[in-house]
């Protein structure tokens, strides 16, 4: 499964003392840790395929830089920390089915708290369970600080195939240019639905439309595609049993959405995939309420893209014209073309998180 990927609140000022030096002194060891790039390509002893990503990384950098997104120094250094680099804890309340939202300075309220160190992860873990909530602890990555710090290269990803390792750089590179704070979802489904169509965009600039890395790509994307609509279905049947009372503090219903989730995955044919290994990886009703928002835009965003005549600089301009406005999402839809069909097409689309304007609203034409 593509591990998600989490911004870290590393500079959330004021608040929870202990764990801005935990996360302060996790970020002063990366950076402290990290060797130069040249460096690193020319060491003997690294795996062909890191070797080979670091070769191909100034491309993919510049690539990035022409189409508007905001490279700045990051990426020019890579840490020396092998495995995931931080790990994420996300809560929800049984019965419910909105996360728990922890909230800092500038990032604004996150549905997900990261941890450098997994004890701490597992320590914040059991104080929700105390608490009531229903909790899950992620491995992560990758993650941005969103400009303000040289963001190294994570072992981890460069020995991702090169389409994987091109996508999770322009994923980050996007959180780095353009973040809506205290929107979770707008910000990672912007960055989820750009990282995908660009690392498509440099692979054929790169390797050609029949190249292995594309190729490769598309099947990976494929496969997350069947992953996403089957997340959206689960998370369909918790918001229906939610609306009808079903959903109960017990968990009985919840359970059996994440066990027929579990089987849809056994019986799906994934081309890259292992439908059986990403069955048994720890489903739970936090991870499925976490994993929607990384596409829950996706069809809004594709209608977007598509307006925009698939250029990349339009639409991240777009973008960013709508962030620190009062709904971005509403900031979006205004003055496009957008045909979204005669019953809206999209039922209307969900309010920003915090939006004044709760529930849906009508598209704007």
């Amino acid at each position: 499964m593509f591990m998600l990927l989490a911004i870290l609140p590393v500079l959330a000022c004021g608040c929870h003392g202990s764990y801005l030096i935990s996360q302060a002194a996790g970020e002063v060891r990366l950076l402290a840790a990290a060797r130069p790039v040249e460096e690193v390509r020319s060491d003997p002893s690294q795996p062909s395929g890191r070797i080979e990503n670091l070769r191909e990384l100034a491309g993919l950098l510049a690539f990035a830089g022409d189409v508007g997104l905001d490279v700045g120094d990051s990426y020019r250094t890579v840490a020396d920390h092998e495995g995931p680099v931080t790990w994420v804890v996300v809560a929800v309340k049984p019965g419910e089915i909105e996360l728990f939202r922890w909230h800092f300075p500038l990032v604004g309220s996150v549905p997900y708290k990261g941890w450098f160190r997994e004890e701490g992860a597992e320590m914040e873990a059991q104080e929700m369970r105390r608490r009531g909530f229903d909790v899950a602890v992620l491995p992560v990555p990758a993650f941005s600080t969103l400009g303000w710090f040289s963001d190294p290269l994570m072992p981890i990803q460069l020995d991702a195939p090169a389409g994987e390792f091109a996508e999770v750089v322009l994923h980050e590179l996007v959180h780095r240019s353009c973040y809506f704070p205290g929107d979770a979802r707008l910000s990672e489904s912007v960055a989820t639905f750009l990282g995908e169509r660009l690392s498509r965009l440099w692979l054929a600039t790169r390797f050609g439309d029949k190249g292995t890395q594309l190729l490769d790509l598309e099947a990976r994307l494929r496969d997350r595609g069947k992953l996403r609509s089957f997340l959206a279905l689960a998370r369909s049947e918790l918001k229906a049993a939610h609306r009808e009372g079903t959903l109960d503090e017990t968990g009985e219903t919840a359970r059996g959405v994440i066990e027929a989730l579990r089987i849809r995955l056994r019986e799906t044919s994934f081309e890259l995939v292992d439908g059986d290994r990403l069955a048994d990886s720890g489903w739970s009703v936090p991870r499925v309420l976490l994993g929607h928002l990384y596409g829950a835009d996706e069809e809004l965003l594709d209608r977007l893209w598509g307006a925009q005549g698939s250029d990349p600089a339009a639409f991240l301009g777009m973008v960013k014209a709508a962030i620190g406005r009062l709904d971005p999402r509403a900031a979006l839809l205004v003055g496009t073309t957008v045909d979204f069909g005669n019953d809206g097409g999209l039922g209307g689309v969900e309010a920003s998180e915090g939006s004044p304007y709760p529930g849906k609203f009508p598209v704007i034409r």
